[in-house]
C-alpha cells in the first residue's frame, strides 16, 4: 500500500504530526478494519506513544496496490476512555460493525483530570473518535489551559 502525503505536508509540520504515524494510522487501520467511513472518506485512528494520531484519507484500489490519499490529520494527548452516552446519528458508518456511528460522549482524561467530552461513537463496539475540529481547537486549548495550571 502506498499512502500520499504530499499534499498534506505543512498541515502535518504545522501540528507535529510525522508522515509515518499517518501512514501507521492508516495501515493499522486498513489491516484491521476499525474505522469509520463516509462515502469514499475514511477515518481512523492510532494512539502513538502519549499522542492519538488521526488520518482522514480516501483509498484507491489500482491493479497492483491500494493507494491511500490523506486529507488531513490531527492529533491530541487526551486519552479517551468509555462512551458515557450516545446520541443522534452521523453521517459516518463503523467499517468494524457496519453500523451507523453516532453523536456521543465519552470519559476524556488528561494530566489526571477526568471530563465527559463530544466524540463520533459507535453504539456497537464502543470505538470513539474526535473530529479534527474538536481535535485542534476545544481539546489543544484544554490541554494548554491544564498544562498552564501544573506549571
Amino acid at each position: 500500500m502506498e499512502v500520499k502525503t504530499d499534499a498534506i505536508k505543512e498541515v502535518l509540520g504545522k501540528r507535529g504530526i510525522k508522515a509515518a504515524d499517518v501512514e501507521d494510522v492508516i495501515k493499522t487501520a486498513e489491516s484491521s478494519g476499525v474505522k469509520f467511513t463516509k462515502g469514499k472518506d475514511n477515518l481512523a485512528k492510532k494512539r502513538i506513544g502519549d499522542v492519538t494520531v488521526y488520518a482522514d484519507y480516501e483509498m484507491e484500489s489500482g491493479i497492483l496496490k491500494k493507494t491511500a490519499t490523506v486529507k488531513t490529520a490531527y492529533s491530541h494527548r487526551m486519552v479517551m476512555g468509555d462512551v458515557q452516552s450516545i446520541g443522534d446519528k452521523s453521517e459516518w458508518v463503523c467499517a468494524h460493525c457496519n453500523e451507523p456511528v453516532h453523536q456521543g460522549q465519552v470519559n476524556i482524561t488528561y494530566m489526571t483530570v477526568n471530563r465527559s467530552g463530544p466524540a463520533l461513537v459507535c453504539p456497537k463496539c464502543k470505538t470513539a473518535m474526535v473530529e479534527e475540529y474538536l481535535a485542534i481547537k476545544t481539546l489543544a486549548a484544554a490541554e494548554g489551559l491544564f498544562e498552564k495550571k501544573r506549571a
